[in-house]
C-alpha cells in the first residue's frame, strides 16, 4: 500500500467512526472523488491526482469528537481537521508542494470560497455536484424520520439548495463539462419519480437550474 492509500485511509476510518452528518459521510466523500475523475478526463489541465484524490477524501472530515447540532460550528469542525492532516502528511513525508496542493484545495472548498488551484476548482466543482446526487436527500430524509438528526437540519440543507445552488452554482463552475454534468444530474432528478417528489417537498423549482 503506498502512503497516499494510507492517508485516504484513515480518512475513510475517520467518515464511519465519526462523520459530519448523513450527507457529508464516506458515501459523499466517494461520490465527489468519482465525480472529481469524470472531471478530469474532461479538461486540459495538468493536475496532480494524488493530491487530489487527497483532498476530495478529506474536505469535509471531522476529526473533533464534540458532539453539535449546530450546522455552522461543524462547519468550523471540518476545517480543524485540516491541521489534523496537515500532520499526518508530514508524518508521511510528503513534498511541502504536496502538502501545499492539498491543504489549498481544502481550505477553500466551501460554497462562498473561491478555490485558488486547479486542484481546488475541481474539488469545489465535484463537492458541489455531489449535492444533486438523489440517494444523498434520501439518507436525509430517512435520517430525519429515524430521529438522527434534527428536521432543522434538512431544512437549513434544503433552504440551502433553494436559495443558493439552484439559483447561483451553475454559473459558478469552473469547467465548461462540470456544467454538462450539473445538466445532466437535473435532468436526472426531473424524470425521476423520486427526485419529483423530494423536489415538491423542499419546494424546489429544478428547471430553473438549467440554462434557458
Amino acid at each position: 500500500m503506498n502512503k497516499v492509500d494510507i492517508v485516504v485511509n484513515e480518512a475513510k476510518k475517520l467518515l464511519k467512526e465519526n462523520p459530519f452528518d448523513v450527507g457529508h459521510d464516506l458515501s459523499h466523500h466517494t461520490m465527489v472523488w468519482r465525480l472529481a475523475k469524470r472531471i478530469t478526463k474532461n479538461i486540459d489541465e495538468k493536475i496532480d491526482m494524488d493530491a487530489l484524490k487527497t483532498a476530495c477524501l478529506w474536505h469535509d472530515v471531522v476529526v473533533t469528537k464534540l458532539p453539535t447540532k449546530d450546522v455552522l460550528l461543524k462547519t468550523k469542525m471540518t476545517d480543524d481537521s485540516l491541521e489534523y492532516l496537515v500532520v499526518l502528511l508530514k508524518k508521511y513525508k510528503f513534498s511541502k508542494e504536496f502538502i501545499n496542493k492539498v491543504v489549498i484545495a481544502k481550505k477553500y472548498h466551501h460554497f462562498d470560497e473561491k478555490p485558488r488551484s486547479v486542484e481546488g476548482k475541481i474539488l469545489w466543482d465535484a463537492d458541489k455536484l455531489g449535492v444533486l446526487g438523489l440517494n444523498r436527500w434520501q439518507r436525509f430524509i430517512q435520517a430525519e424520520k429515524n430521529g438522527k438528526i434534527p428536521k432543522s437540519f434538512v431544512s437549513y440543507y434544503a433552504s440551502t439548495f433553494k436559495e443558493k445552488y439552484l439559483k447561483t452554482m451553475r454559473n459558478r463552475l469552473h469547467f465548461k463539462y462540470s456544467k454538462i454534468l450539473h445538466d445532466e444530474m437535473i435532468l436526472r432528478l426531473i424524470k425521476s419519480k423520486e427526485g419529483r417528489a423530494t423536489a415538491k417537498r423542499f419546494s424546489w423549482d429544478l428547471k430553473s437550474a438549467l440554462p434557458k
